[in-house]
């Protein structure tokens, strides 16, 4: 059997006015997830100011990685990226993926908890709330000061 592996990158370069840079291929035609329920959802007004302002250079890197094994239950997981580094501030977040590899909102609970930043290496424990295993994709934002 083949595994196909599929993942997205995006290079941060300095934060500001650019914003991202995006070496992504381009989008393929969108194809509708299933409706989905909002329980709580909030508009903030335009003038809400953020506590803090970020200043100065910072780089950093994000990543689309849907290739981990179908799984439920709590399961840890490892991630080496030479993008990350002992001081980086790592952002995950997972939801269900399609066998066409779109991401949904499906009745799956799936929570990312206990986030460790390593030299190299992000290791981080899901709870996949399903009786069988699933399909699961994850983002994964790293930001270095």
């Amino acid at each position: 059997m083949t595994m196909k592996s599929k993942y997205l990158v995006v290079v941060i370069g300095t934060l500001g006015m650019a914003g991202l840079q995006s070496h992504a291929a381009p989008p393929r035609l969108p194809i509708p997830s299933p409706q989905q329920k909002v329980d709580y959802e909030v508009t903030l007004p335009g003038d809400a100011k953020p506590l803090e302002t970020l200043y100065g250079t910072m780089t950093g890197a994000a990543i689309r990685f849907d290739a981990w094994p179908n799984t439920n239950g709590t399961v840890n997981f490892g991630l080496n990226w030479s993008s990350i580094r002992a001081g980086s501030h790592v952002y995950i977040s997972a939801s269900e993926v399609d066998n066409a590899g779109n991401r949904f909102n499906g009745a799956a609970a799936i929570a990312v908890q206990n986030v460790v930043v390593k030299e190299g290496r992000v290791e981080f424990r899901m709870v996949v709330n399903w009786a069988s295993p699933i399909r699961i994709s994850t983002d994964i934002l790293t930001i270095n000061p």
